[in-house]
């Protein structure tokens, strides 16, 4: 079954300009950091920068704000709420981590400190999914104890599963994230930035 509060987000808020640097997959960097890195970069030149999708972290303990509910349309209200957001969003470019573990053909998600993404929430597992690229395509696998979820529907485990970008993904019922295109991350930046 599928869960409509799982479904397309826009994101508005502010940042200054800092000088560009590359994500570090090794920790979450917040939405307004990455705004901040990326400020005077055209779009060509971000696509360039961040060739791979991201995954924003919409919440940090399991729940959205109740600022952040959905409409009936099923699309999140974040316009006013992520400016006044208490807990900021975080980017994670999905990409290898050199030297983070010997699988070198898939993007790991969990706990442990030799994941490529590493989301430190007791209900993530040590290795809790990863994400395989074939061409154009993304696909998750889930190999944890408490489940993944992807657009409401939960995966099965160790069985591999296409993704269309954007699409909403939920670990453990505890970390909700969204994965969007560089292009899309793009856009919500120039939101951020008010352009």
């Amino acid at each position: 079954m599928t869960d409509p509060s799982f479904a397309d987000t826009d994101f508005i808020a502010t940042a200054p300009k800092v000088d560009v640097a590359p994500c570090d997959a090794t920790r979450a960097i917040q939405l307004r950091e990455l705004a901040e890195r990326s400020a005077g970069l055209s779009r060509e030149d971000f696509r360039l920068r961040y060739r791979s999708p991201f995954l924003l972290q919409l919440n940090d303990t399991g729940t959205l704000p109740s600022s952040r509910v959905t409409t009936a349309s099923g699309r999140f209200q974040t316009a006013a709420a992520l400016a006044a957001s208490p807990a900021p969003l975080h980017a994670y470019e999905l990409t290898k981590r050199p030297g983070a573990n010997v699988f070198s053909l898939m993007v790991t998600l969990g706990r442990a400190p030799n994941n490529d993404i590493i989301v430190a929430h007791p209900a993530v597992s040590k290795f809790h999914a990863s994400f395989a690229q074939t061409g154009d395509e993304w696909t998750v696998t889930d190999s944890s104890s408490n489940g993944t979820w992807v657009d409401g529907e939960k995966l099965a485990p160790k069985t591999a599963r296409a993704l269309r970008i954007p699409t909403c993904l939920s670990f453990a019922r505890a970390v909700i994230m969204m994965l969007l295109s560089a292009d899309a991350v793009y856009d919500e930046l120039e939101r951020l930035r008010g352009h």
